[in-house]
């Protein structure tokens, strides 16, 4: 079914769908009438069955082993996750964003480490954010006329100035 809804939708780019779907058009400018379906697999259809058997046949020929074979799929998991987590830690550290939380947390790896053990509250990602009730936060949606603390008139009220 995925192999269907992969070669029928146009803006799929996998070579397989690509090539397929090149194919269908060169059968309808032959006039040529072609339909897709899904069948259900294992249900005793005849010919579903005997394309079972032809693609388990094709597979058993090969006199190449499959490369995912090479090393164990958990050790392509782990460089897959690590390099993933390595990405995203750099998106974060060179990101324009998240100026607040980059000040308790200047490294997302770490981050991740201790927040996961942590019970997260609304509070507390009010507080590691700077999205709250901070006078500073709700002056740019003009939420509050200023964005002055109440003890200092002349400063922010960010989450830096009331720690």
């Amino acid at each position: 079914m995925a192999a269907l809804q992969t070669t029928t939708n146009p803006a799929s780019r996998h070579p397989l769908a690509v090539e397929s779907r090149e194919m269908i058009k060169s059968c309808k400018q032959q006039n040529k009438n072609l339909s897709l379906f899904w069948i259900k697999a294992h249900a005793g259809l005849p010919g579903n069955e005997r394309a079972d058997e032809l693609a388990k046949a094709a597979a058993l020929k090969l006199k190449k082993s499959p490369d995912y074979s090479l090393c164990p799929i958990s050790f392509a998991k782990r460089n897959i996750r690590g390099e993933t987590r390595k990405e995203w830690n750099q998106r974060y550290i060179n990101g324009e964003t998240a100026s607040v939380t980059k000040l308790f947390f200047p490294d997302a790896l770490a981050a991740h480490r201790i927040i996961k053990k942590m019970t997260i509250e609304a509070e507390t990602t009010q507080l590691l954010t700077g999205h709250g009730g901070f006078s500073s936060y709700l002056y740019k949606f003009r939420c509050k006329d200023n964005p002055s603390c109440t003890c200092d008139p002349g400063v922010d009220e960010t989450v830096l100035h009331l720690l």
